[in-house]
């Protein structure tokens, strides 16, 4: 660099590595101490990666009369601002970041007979997916619980957490494995005490980003003595084919702690319903003649349920299938049932909806936009009491839909409607999904086992 003069202008350095988004955009600064350059200086501009074997041309830019170069890993994701060069700016715009742009890169600037340089450090981070745990089954006389989660970056740390969300003492089995494409998936198991109500939430940190994903799963101490009876008896070893019917059960039926035996109650139903078993309900386009009860609602299609709840945790399902529209949730006891109804938490309706085939709303004061992968067939809603919170769910794809926070007094009706009349017909019935019980069966290969009797020696 000989004859050239390096105190005129200066770059100002970062303070600290710049931390980027794997896979999104990111800004390498590289700012000098002036806003204003002279058209008629000649200027060169390059971003070299050091790498340990290399150097990269990640972009260089030789005035607006030469052309420029670039290395061909970088073609089309890294370019300067042309209009911010005049104004000092010479940071670099480095679009889908991947692994290997991580390292040290010199920005390098020529201005007239001026230079000077700086080392702009990026380091990536990625935050994963939202832990999912899962029910195992039995694990002597403890609940197996397994946690996962993929797409992290760097190594994260996981935790299991009790009430209260302190650190779980009793030791884990967690595994962090690197995938090919260099991230991290996270699988973390427990076994967690039984007879006893309690909360276990799975708390996974990337340190770096200073982010964290946390799940968590209500263990009903009263039911897990009825399961646990189940399980004296098939690990005893006599039964082989019980127990592979009960472990299949037990992963496919997560939820069965709270479940609750949901029956349609026809005194609410809108002339318009038509309500089949109790679980089963659809619009029929025509207007029946029913009495006209204080309960039945009369100027929309709506029907709730016969059970109301005020205490304690209680799931249910409902298929949806195909239907083009529909709403689901639950109503206040108080909930005007007469005339022109708007489903919101402030008219005591905790909703959520689909209109037109494909747009998910939940029924707040003013409607919130649900994003939704693919098309849920059932819907899965949790009624946690004690929390204060309604959860949805996409029951196949294991998702949560939305969270409703319910902060009311009174008792709340599981809630069931199939949409707007002002639309087009859809006469595809709603049905509320039956649920294991103790006098039922269960299926493995051809052959069915009463649940009851699971629990014999």
């Amino acid at each position: 660099m000989f004859g050239l003069k390096v105190g005129r202008f200066v770059i100002i350095p970062p303070e600290n590595p710049i931390v980027g988004f794997l896979g999104k955009d990111v800004i390498l600064p590289c700012q000098l101490t002036t806003s204003s350059i002279p058209e008629s200086t000649s200027m060169q501009v390059q971003w070299i990666l050091d790498k340990s074997s290399e150097k990269i041309d990640v972009k260089s830019y030789y005035g607006r009369n030469r052309p420029e170069t670039q290395d061909n890993r970088y073609r089309g994701r890294a370019e300067l601002s042309r209009t911010d060069l005049s104004k000092g700016n010479m940071s670099l715009i480095l679009k889908k970041t991947h692994l290997s742009d991580q390292g040290n890169y010199t920005c390098i600037v020529f201005l007239g007979d001026w230079y000077d340089e700086v080392v702009v450090e990026l380091v990536l981070a990625a935050k994963g997916t939202e832990p999912t745990i899962a029910l195992v089954g039995y694990k002597g006389w403890g609940i197996s619980l397994t946690c996962s989660s993929n797409g992290w970056y760097p190594k994260p740390k996981a935790f299991w957490l009790v009430s209260e969300g302190k650190v779980r003492s009793k030791q884990s089995d967690t595994t962090i494995t690197e995938t090919k494409a260099g991230n991290f998936t996270v699988s973390s198991s427990i076994i967690t005490d039984s007879g006893v109500d309690h909360e276990v939430s799975c708390k996974i940190i990337n340190e770096l980003l200073e982010m964290e994903s946390e799940s968590r799963i209500l263990i009903s101490g009263d039911i897990n003595q009825f399961l646990l009876y189940i399980t004296k008896g098939l690990y005893n070893g006599q039964q082989r084919r019980k127990r592979n019917s009960c472990s299949s059960f037990f992963q496919l039926y997560p939820f069965f702690f709270f479940a609750a035996n949901v029956v349609l109650d026809p005194k609410t139903a809108h002339p318009r319903l038509n309500v089949s078993d109790g679980k089963c309900f659809w619009d029929t386009g025509n207007i029946s003649k029913v009495p006209n009860c204080e309960e039945r609602f009369d100027s929309h299609t709506f029907v709730l349920a016969k059970e109301c709840f005020s205490k304690g945790r209680h799931y249910w399902e409902v298929e949806v299938g195909e239907k083009r529209k529909w709403d689901l949730g639950v109503a206040s006891e108080f909930a005007h049932r007469k005339g022109e109804i708007t489903l919101s938490p402030q008219n005591g309706y905790w909703v959520i909806g689909l209109e037109g085939r494909k747009n998910y709303w939940a029924r707040t004061e003013q409607w919130t936009y649900l994003k939704v992968s693919g098309k849920p067939t059932k819907i899965g809603i949790f009624l946690n009491m004690p929390a204060g919170s309604l959860c949805f769910y996409d029951v196949h794809n294991n998702r949560k839909l939305y969270t409703f926070s319910i902060c009311c007094s009174g008792k709340l009706y599981p809630f069931f409607s199939t949409g707007s009349v002002a639309a087009e017909l859809d006469s595809q019935p709603l049905k509320i999904s039956p649920w294991l019980k103790e006098d039922d069966t269960v299926e493995e290969d051809g052959k069915k086992a009463n649940i009851s009797e699971m629990a014999q020696d």
